[in-house]
């Protein structure tokens, strides 16, 4: 089953940013969104939306950590247009903020 799904979740590794719509996954593995969601959840018990979120705040946590980039420009290489948004989504997966994420990592000034 999951070598079926394969290229639907190479797609979505590597578009994770553009947020694709459930339908335009199902549709690279000629599956319905209904039928691939469910054998997708069986093969990696994650719905495609929790997995797709799951690549985007690992992504944000890299970059963040990096400590090159402003929070509103993570935000963007994430997919998120809406600062906000991203910071709200950010804190409910972590259980703290981008600020705080990225502030923690970087190195103490003399």
């Amino acid at each position: 089953m999951i070598q079926r799904l394969g290229p639907a979740v190479d797609f979505m590794n590597t578009n994770a940013q553009n947020n694709p719509s459930l339908r335009e996954i199902a549709a690279i593995v000629y599956l319905s969104p209904s039928h691939f969601h469910r054998l997708f959840q069986a093969a990696f018990s994650l719905t495609p939306h929790q997995y797709m979120l799951e690549k985007r705040m690992n992504k944000a946590t890299k970059l963040l950590v990096s400590g090159r980039l402003r929070v509103s420009e993570v935000a963007t290489l994430c997919g998120y247009d809406n600062l906000f948004y991203f910071s709200r989504i950010f804190k409910k997966y972590h259980g703290y903020t981008p600020t705080i994420m990225r502030n923690n990592s970087m190195p103490m000034q003399p």
